[in-house]
């Protein structure tokens, strides 16, 4: 929700995530404060990839939006594998965090169970998620 929106307006996944990770964060990103930093720069580039949806094949899709009303929130699924029966894994690509571990954290799991939850709601089999 951008400071013009209502209360009616979607979050954004990504929003939620942030707040999982640090309310405050979420708090300045929703205002317009961007995070100008080596680190982000490396991984926008990273995940260029990801970001095209042109990018696609069959049983790999790029950049899938996706939204729940149930939930009200909006956002993008970097990779949706669908199976041979269609049933889908939703992919979140992340680079490695300052700490240099390669771990799931809260906010990459609560962002993947809103994507797939929005998948679910578009008439989709959700049979997994992965970072």
């Amino acid at each position: 929700m951008t400071a013009e929106g209502t209360a009616h307006d979607p979050l954004p996944i990504s929003l939620v995530a942030h707040h999982v990770f640090c309310p405050r964060r979420a708090w300045l990103k929703a205002m317009g404060e961007k995070t100008d930093t080596r680190q982000m720069a490396v991984g926008l580039a990273e995940h260029h990839a990801s970001d095209d949806p042109a990018s696609s094949r069959p049983g790999t899709l790029r950049a899938v939006e996706v939204a729940s009303q149930d939930l009200g929130v909006i956002g993008r699924c970097d990779l949706v594998q669908l199976d041979d029966d269609g049933a889908a894994t939703v992919v979140e690509y992340k680079a490695t965090p300052v700490r240099n571990r390669a771990e799931v954290t809260e906010p990459m799991t609560v962002q993947l169970a809103l994507q797939a939850q929005a998948l679910r709601e578009s008439g989709c089999t959700v049979k997994g998620a992965a970072v």
